[in-house]
């Protein structure tokens, strides 16, 4: 492993560093150091020496990049203070980028509009959170399934790494505390109504 210091003084031994994917999916290393030199702590961004010149999604994949979708599932499992079941982190996804939502919808389907796509929206976001979680932006945790498309009595929670210890948030308790249905699927309904039209 590469010695990784703070660019403004040269510190090593007392810094915070975090590894995350940019929005092209090249590796990145934040550096946060707060020794005394500091007025304030101070956070420089480089390339991450460790990894090989390279991006994630190499081959083809573009959608990823085009969209921002690495940065924008960060900012959602983020925006929670503990573990959140998977079908959270696609609503909120949702809820806050229709745009993005409404064109994965429309490439690849959902479980809960085309019953019969063994490749949907859900399984491509459940993909980059797996490559978000190699790369230590998120943890990921079982626990149960709750969403309502799901076949499977279990399911991936994510979370920002230094949550991981605290009681996941399901689905259906997420979905009862924000008023709604736990059975249905909001976002793609909204989608359905809209193609049929």
């Amino acid at each position: 492993m590469s010695v990784i210091r703070c660019r403004q003084c040269g510190e090593s031994q007392n810094v915070e560093i975090r590894r995350f994917l940019d929005n092209n999916g090249k590796r990145k290393v934040a550096v946060t150091c707060d020794i005394i030199v500091h007025a304030k702590p101070v956070t420089t961004v480089m390339d991450d020496p460790d990894t090989p010149d390279s991006s994630i999604g190499a081959g083809g994949d573009s959608l990823v990049h085009d969209l921002g979708l690495y940065s924008k599932l960060v900012k959602v499992v983020y925006g929670f203070k503990h573990p959140v079941e998977y079908g959270i982190v696609e609503h909120e996804l949702a809820a806050a980028y229709p745009k993005e939502y409404r064109e994965l919808w429309d490439r690849q389907g959902h479980a809960s509009t085309h019953p019969d796509s063994s490749y949907t929206l859900s399984t491509y976001l459940a993909s980059l959170l797996g490559t978000l979680t190699r790369e230590q932006s998120l943890s990921q945790l079982d626990t149960d399934c709750t969403v309502p498309w799901s076949n499977s009595s279990s399911a991936s929670a994510w979370s920002h790494p230094e949550r991981i210890d605290k009681p996941v948030l399901s689905w259906a308790e997420y979905a009862e505390a924000e008023d709604l249905d736990p059975a249905s699927w909001p976002a793609t309904a909204e989608l359905s109504a809209t193609a049929d039209a």
